[in-house]
């Protein structure tokens, strides 16, 4: 619960760290990475303040939709006004729910995206294996993280490659 409140306590200040260029050159090249159409259903794991989730819905058409979860109610309320501001609100969904038990139906994602939060998550592989489960199975995932490693949820990079090795 401390990792939550620590993030709650972010949330209305976070697009306000001087990362943010950094931030939107590694999303540019994931973007073009995973090819989008403009119609698929894109699930953002670990969305915080939307800013990623805002751009993807900008480049959606009607049919296309942008699924923001994160565990964070602040973080999703920052979320929702930043897309109410930019009129991308109807192509998105709002979802409260740790990425270890992600409320969405099996095979029901086009893509996923996670990024900059699967690090700090206390149970990162369970993340995983629900976001393989979410996903349609021809379709694909990206990942960016902060750091090689994170003592306080156990994550490694390391760790993070053999897993999805063994997920496939």
């Amino acid at each position: 619960a401390s990792m939550q409140a620590t993030w709650n306590s972010l949330a209305h200040k976070y697009d306000a760290i001087p990362s943010l260029d950094q931030r939107v050159k590694v999303f540019e090249k994931l973007y073009l990475s995973l090819a989008f159409h403009g119609d698929e259903d894109i699930l953002s794991v670990g969305c915080g303040s939307g800013f990623y989730e805002v751009f993807l819905a900008k480049h959606l058409n009607p049919k296309g939709k942008t699924h923001c979860l994160d565990f964070s109610r602040p973080f999703l309320e920052t979320a929702l006004k930043l897309a109410q501001r930019e009129g991308v609100w109807q192509k998105m969904a709002f979802l409260e729910s740790p990425a270890s038990k992600i409320s969405l139906p099996a095979q029901s994602m086009d893509k996923a995206l996670c990024l900059h939060s699967l690090e700090y998550m206390p149970d990162w592989e369970a993340a995983l294996l629900e976001i393989r489960r979410v996903l349609k199975p021809e379709d694909s995932a990206r990942f960016a993280v902060f750091c090689n490693e994170f003592p306080a949820t156990g994550f490694s990079f390391k760790a993070f490659l053999v897993e999805c090795e063994r997920l496939g």
